[in-house]
């Protein structure tokens, strides 16, 4: 879609799970909201066979934060999801994921 400053803008998809799962941070006295590390984990699942050159520094994210996530929070999130998406995020799991 071209905009009225002639630049053209691109539908961000697969947000929902990091505007449904935020929290809040205290930073030099300002309260910052920042998607939960679950759902930012599950974006980067979900996009990354489209990253490109980008997927595979996504990947060494990813497999930097899992550990440290909350399973319960992670599965909560995972369940909210869209078929695919769930689809997404458990093929990266079993095909990608150290454990």
């Amino acid at each position: 879609m071209k905009t009225s400053m002639g630049v053209y803008a691109q539908a961000l998809r697969h947000l929902s799970p990091m505007l449904n799962n935020t929290i809040a941070i205290e930073l030099f006295d300002f309260s910052i909201t920042v998607p939960s590390p679950e759902s930012y984990v599950i974006h980067k699942m979900i996009i990354n066979k489209d990253r490109g050159v980008k997927k595979e520094k996504d990947q060494e994210t990813i497999n930097s934060l899992f550990p440290y996530l909350d399973s319960e929070q992670f599965n909560m999130i995972v369940g909210q999801l869209t078929l695919k998406e769930s689809k997404l995020v458990n093929e990266y799991i079993e095909q990608k994921v150290k454990r």
